[in-house]
């Protein structure tokens, strides 16, 4: 096919806003949605060649297998063997060893499978991935070991029929997508049959099922819909929108009006899409997408650049090294095994890909077999470093009183056990305890200090206790306002309790709503406990806590608290001061001159991420609260 500057362009466009999104940068809480640009670019490019092969009579699958291999597998494995070193010299054991696992997965082209099944694209959990990008390389390549065969099996059993096929079956996978995102999210957003249409798209676009444009104001008008469409989602969208599902359908959209244009006549979008700079970051953007992320990670971990950088210029750093190490492996991998002295010819590069494979698989294995190569560290330091893989399911009652948008991604709360959870026992106190995962760690400690008081608990991932949720279209949030709309217009309208704890992770925003909550349990006669921000750290504590071991600093996770949580710690206080109900302070219970307790008397980290309390830390919280202010 003919080569198309403004596509490379598009492909800018599309890597830029992801290495902005995960960059934390303003102004693109949408940017995740490049990776569905991308989707529809490959799909369009990638059938094009195809059906090319096919108009000329060529078509194999082994070769298009070959292309694929050329194509993606040297970039990909040069990222992978750089991360596992940087892997090996940065984390704990535990943490190599879930590395090695997604390494293992990564290579084999099914870490989106991984990924889903151990945490959610845009939760806190997938800032300890490493290699979490890779999940949109395994859709695309699961979509292609199938794509080929799926052609052949048509041109033989219904020639002529092609074009109907390729559009039920983006229709049909369009709408499990739609169906799936407000049941399973999750699953919704890594599986390949959810974006099996975002290719598919490209394959209608390729095969000319959609008519060209005639009228050249039409076609202008398309192409600048499309750039309007694609950076609308950018700014627009967030992580709290259900995606892909319905949502998806603006930057899919929006990439194929501009696919589509650039093929019937130049317009100003595609003149634009064809200057320099972005061409040349469209060339460099696969390499940009597979490095942007593991150097994100090791620097957000792990502080890689030297020490001391502000913030922004930390960051702008960041962005120039993942594009350098994007130019170099475009320039000395990516050319080199495509068209230079390191193409292969068949046979040789099939030998090479399977050794390249095996090579990978050793080095997950090693990490594996040696329980994360603990020999790198101290024993005390592997012994506080385990904690990282806590196990909170039996602590937070998961499943029974903490749901989670982890069974089965329903939007509901079936999983609260209300005959367990929520039973009052006569002749004690009887607290309930409301919140978020930041109220679910709070349970263990104290169900166990409270001897005369009993502790029901409504809790759920995401669910702030406040009478309004942030975004009721969510499936997290719809969710959480149904258990909310149970706590507070159901449960407590009909059981008199002797206290509400309101745990969560409270941010700015929260205190207009939570001024509300606490005046609608004043008007009611509710008695209520209010827990301030958790005291929360950069890094996981029991990663800080081994590094404090290594580099014989006792204080270091002093220096890594976020420094933020004071000033909201405050207005809250101030908020229930106002309000006149009993307020929980975690900075006045476990911190004294500035330097906070972070573990046990027999040296437990209180918590085993940035902030959620592990059982002693929970335990420490309580005794402390015993005698304070609990009514």
């Amino acid at each position: 096919m003919k080569y198309r500057a403004d596509i490379d362009g598009l492909r800018a466009v599309a890597v830029i806003p992801v290495v902005a999104f995960h960059t934390h940068l303003p102004f693109f809480g949408g940017g995740f949605i490049g990776v569905d640009v991308f989707f529809v670019i490959s799909g369009y490019l990638i059938s094009s060649i195809i059906f090319d092969d096919v108009n000329a009579g060529r078509f194999s699958v082994v070769s298009f297998y070959e292309r694929r291999i050329r194509r993606i597998f040297p970039a990909l494995v040069a990222t992978l063997l750089i991360t596992s070193v940087l892997a090996y010299r940065y984390l704990l054991p535990d943490e190599l060893c879930a590395f090695a696992i997604s390494l293992f997965a990564s290579v084999f082209s099914v870490s989106n499978f991984y990924f889903w099944r151990v945490s959610g694209y845009f939760s806190h959990a997938s800032d300890q991935q490493p290699l979490l990008h890779t999940w949109s390389l395994s859709v695309e390549e699961q979509f292609y070991l199938l794509f080929p065969l799926f052609l052949v099996l048509i041109r033989r059993m219904f020639p002529g029929r092609l074009r109907t096929f390729v559009v039920v079956a983006a229709a049909v996978s369009f709408l499990a997508s739609a169906i799936q995102v407000f049941h399973e999210p999750t699953a919704a957003f890594y599986f390949p049959q959810s974006r099996a249409w975002e290719l598919l798209l490209g394959t209608i676009l390729a095969i000319g099922i959609i008519p060209p444009i005639h009228c050249r104001l039409a076609n202008e008008i398309a192409a600048a819909s499309g750039l309007i469409l694609i950076i609308g989602a950018v700014v627009a969208f967030n992580v709290t929108l259900p995606f892909p599902g319905i949502s998806a359908l603006v930057p899919c959209i929006g990439a194929g009006l501009i696919i589509h244009s650039g093929r019937c006549a130049p317009t100003v979008a595609c003149r634009a899409l064809s200057t320099a700079p972005l061409v040349f970051v469209g060339t460099i953007s696969y390499s940009l997408y597979l490095w942007h992320w593991p150097l994100l990670f090791f620097q957000n971990n792990f502080s890689i650049l030297p020490a001391g950088l502000p913030g922004p210029i930390a960051k702008i750093l960041l962005v120039l090294s993942s594009i350098a190490f994007a130019a170099v492996t475009w320039r000395f991998v990516e050319q080199p095994f495509r068209r230079g002295p390191l193409r292969l010819e068949r046979r040789r590069l099939f030998v090479a890909f399977g050794a390249a494979i095996g090579a990978t698989s050793c080095i997950a294995a090693i990490a594996l077999l040696t329980h994360g190569i603990p020999s790198r560290f101290t024993a005390a330091a592997v012994r506080v470093g385990s904690y990282i893989s806590y196990d909170t399911s039996g602590d937070y009652r998961t499943g029974k009183c903490f749901t989670t948008s982890d069974v089965g991604d329903a939007p509901s709360f079936a999983d609260l056990n209300t005959d367990i959870c929520m039973r009052k026992v006569e002749g004690k106190k009887n607290y309930l305890l409301l919140g978020d995962s930041y109220a679910a760690d709070l349970w263990y400690g104290l169900s166990r200090s409270i001897t005369d008081g009993n502790v029901l608990q409504a809790t759920g991932a995401g669910c702030k206790p406040l009478l309004e949720t942030a975004d009721p279209n969510t499936s997290v949030s719809r969710r959480c306002a149904n258990l909310m709309h149970y706590a507070f217009s159901d449960y407590l309208i009909k059981n008199k309790v002797d206290g509400v704890l309101l745990a969560g992770a409270w941010s700015d925003a929260d205190i207009p709503n939570l001024a509300a909550t606490l005046d609608w349990a004043r008007d009611r006669d509710v008695v209520v406990v209010l827990f301030g921000p958790k005291i929360v750290y950069d890094a996981p504590l029991p990663r800080l806590m081994a590094a404090a071991i290594e580099e014989g600093k006792a204080r270091l996770p002093d220096w890594h608290r976020t420094a933020s949580f004071r000033i909201l710690d405050e207005r809250i206080r101030t908020l229930a001061r106002e309000k006149n109900v009993s307020y929980v302070s975690y900075y006045d219970l476990l911190c004294v001159g500035g330097a906070c307790q972070f573990s046990d008397e027999n040296g437990h980290p209180l918590a085993f991420d940035r902030g959620h309390l592990t059982k002693w830390g929970s335990q420490v919280v309580a005794d402390k609260l015993q005698a304070a202010n609990l009514p």
